[in-house]
């Protein structure tokens, strides 16, 4: 099974806070659409495509080696959850409906920051997704 390390994981959403709070802040949903295509590319082309992890790596280099991972399926699981939200929000701000276009990516930055606290309600998701596919299967 494929593992990425923790600090990587962190790195994205570190990435994802700052420029949901720089949208926030500014009023201005260029950040969420720049968020959208930077999340998009780093799912189709994984790690190496990441531009906040690429952006940290150098930082990250002796944190590493000995860091705790986490499976590339639950990452990736969280990756489609982020893009889908932010997929939400754009479409919210092309419908003229700013207030709720920055609810929902606010919602993402929240639930990023929470993960970076220590609670994955991703993982959380993904546990369940995996128990319903598990009684789907029976």
């Amino acid at each position: 099974m494929k593992e990425i390390p923790l600090p990587y994981i962190h790195a994205n959403q570190t990435g994802i806070v700052l420029l949901v709070l720089l949208a926030l802040v500014t009023q201005n949903a260029a950040f969420i659409f720049l968020l959208w295509f930077i999340e998009t590319i780093a799912l189709l082309r994984g790690i190496k495509g990441n531009l906040f992890i690429q952006m940290a790596k150098p930082l990250l280099s002796k944190q590493i080696i000995h860091a705790k991972t986490e499976s590339l399926e639950l990452s990736r699981f969280n990756q489609i959850l982020a893009v889908l939200f932010l997929t939400i929000s754009i479409l919210l701000f092309l419908f003229h409906l700013s207030t709720a276009g920055f609810i929902i990516s606010a919602l993402l930055a929240t639930v990023a920051l929470a993960a970076l606290s220590g609670y994955c309600f991703g993982c959380t998701l993904y546990y369940w997704y995996k128990l319903l596919m598990k009684k789907h299967k029976q």
